[in-house]
């Protein structure tokens, strides 16, 4: 899988550091739903009902903010792609709640008394309600653009406001995703405050934005950035998108700024 080559091979090595920071509340048998038509598959049907019945574990955990921006942006959904899930699972975070899955999800499908079908999904799973984030801790990302041509270079400029922070970037795309900063070339560091920093930090180290298809017209991508007030590692050998957002969930929400950005490759 390519995501982006850098001029040296990176390898990236973290040790754990275990973070607390949310309330924890167990909700049990909570049935989501989504029909099935011509144009949504039954596939894709159970994937909606799964998300449907996350946003309705987060209601009878009471965290009911913003759950409409959430349902809204999955009905957008045609399909189960790995851009598509990075977008769904980047709004489920911002609603300040992450739903774990401790039963389930089990799946089957009803027909009702009008012949439509519905994909059924039943969990049981914990909702952890984070804490208020600090307004005054800001990640700003400036002069990086949504489209790329292929054999392009990354570049951009990045600030963190309100306290000093460490970074953490990751890489999204249909195969999988990659953490491409701290890498070996450039080392994990505190950045000051208020202070403009351009990336690629190391002159011998290049961003290029590669498609994992040649053939493909055009491939999204998505990057997330994650500031931090306190050096916590992101550990696993592979990055996913649960993976990285259980990663965040445990990270308390004053402690921690987002950036995300769609991208697209021709």
């Amino acid at each position: 899988m390519r995501l982006i080559r850098l001029s040296v091979i990176l390898l990236i090595s973290v040790l754990f550091m275990p973070v607390t920071g949310a309330h924890a509340k167990i909700v049990k048998g909570i049935v989501g739903e989504y029909p099935v038509s011509r144009e949504i598959s039954l596939a894709q049907a159970e994937a909606m009902a799964l998300q449907d019945a996350k946003a309705k574990a987060l209601r009878e955990a009471g965290i009911t903010e913003n759950i409409q921006q959430f349902m809204s942006l999955e009905e957008t959904q045609s399909s189960d792609s790995g851009f598509n899930q990075a977008v769904r699972k980047i709004v489920e975070a911002m609603i300040n709640g992450e739903v774990l899955i401790l039963k389930g999800p089990e799946f089957w499908k009803e027909t009702d008394e009008y012949g439509n079908e519905f994909a059924k999904c039943k969990i049981d799973a914990e909702v952890r309600k984070s804490e208020r984030p600090d307004p005054t801790f800001v990640l700003e990302v400036n002069n990086i653009d949504r489209v790329y041509n292929e054999g392009d270079r990354l570049s951009f400029d990045m600030k963190v406001h309100g306290k000093d922070a460490y970074l953490r970037i990751f890489w999204f795309d249909n195969e999988g995703g990659s953490v491409i900063y701290p890498n070996t070339e450039e080392e994990n560091m505190l950045f000051r405050k208020n202070t403009a920093y351009v990336f690629p930090i190391k002159n011998n180290v290049e961003y290029i934005m590669n498609k994992d298809d040649d053939r493909a017209g055009s491939e999204d991508i998505m990057i997330m950035m994650v500031a931090l007030k306190r050096d916590i590692p992101y550990i696993g050998e592979d990055v996913t998108y649960d993976s990285m957002f259980e990663w965040i969930a445990k990270i308390p929400a004053s402690d921690r700024a987002m950036y995300k950005l769609p991208i697209t490759i021709k």
